[in-house]
Formats: structure tokens, sequence, C-alpha cells
């Protein structure tokens, strides 16, 4: 029944008072599940609390379990102290490695003179004369594998 109330009073089946049958239906439906509520509570009734005292080994259990709590807890406070500063120093030369390659980079490419370029770039006279050198070894060779071949 409270169902084709509030389903008449949504659809406006009823001329004058159509809200008013929603709201009644609405405040029935509540009630009622008010009165279900209650009458649960008053049917569930927890039993009183005991008042027990711990024995020697569950006393001596409860100590057991605290100290292995504190010991556990100082392990992990050690971990913690130990990695804090492994971190904090990772993320501080990473930091500083980024921003030293950046600025290394900058200071390459964005000078004025182009002699700090090509002197980074520079061969020494060491390297300069070994590499002709090893030219002229490879044209010998070249040439004598040449001859090899017309035999």
């Amino acid at each position: 029944a409270e169902n084709r109330d509030v389903n008449n009073g949504m659809n406006g089946s009823s001329a004058s008072g159509g809200g008013s049958r929603v709201v009644d239906s609405v405040r029935m439906s509540t009630d009622s599940l008010s009165l279900e509520k209650n009458t649960y509570r008053k049917n569930t009734t927890m039993p009183p609390a005991k008042v027990s005292t711990l024995s020697d080994r569950e006393v001596l259990e409860a100590n057991v379990l605290r100290q292995l709590l504190e010991h556990y807890f100082k392990i992990v406070r050690a971990a913690v102290l130990d990695a804090v500063p492994k971190a904090v120093m990772l993320m501080m030369v990473n930091a500083i490695q980024d921003n030293i390659q950046e600025r290394l980079m900058q200071a390459i490419y964005l000078t004025e003179d182009d002699g700090a370029f090509s002197g980074l770039t520079r061969e020494s006279e060491e390297v300069r004369r070994r590499r002709s050198e090893v030219k002229k070894l490879v044209a010998s060779l070249r040439r004598g594998i040449a001859v090899m071949r017309e035999l």
C-alpha cells in the first residue's frame, strides 16, 4: 500500500494533496524502519563485560610480546636513520649532477668565442702525427694486397 501511495503521489494522479501523500508515505516508512531498529536493539543484548585477571603465563607472554615489539621498532628506527641521509645525499648529488651538466653544455655551446669549443675538440700533435703514420701504413698495405692479387 505504501508503494502505491508513493507511486500515486509521484505520478500526480490525485488532483489535490498528492504531495502530502508522498510525504506521509515516506514518513510512515521511516517510522517503521526506526521501530524495527529499536526492536532489534532490544532483542540483542550484550553480555556483561567480564572482569578477568591475567594468568602468570599471559602476563609473561604479554611482556615478551612487548619486548619483541620494542626491539622491532628499534631495528626499524635504525634502518630509517641509516636510509634517510643516504636518500638525501642521493637526491642532492643527482640534482647537482643535472645542474652541472646543463651549465657545462651552456658554457660549451653558448660561448661567444669559438676558440673555446675548437680548443676542446682539437687533437694533440702526438695524435695528429700518429694518424698520418697509420694512414701511410694503410696505403702501403693496400698497395701490397693489390700486388698480391695481380700475381
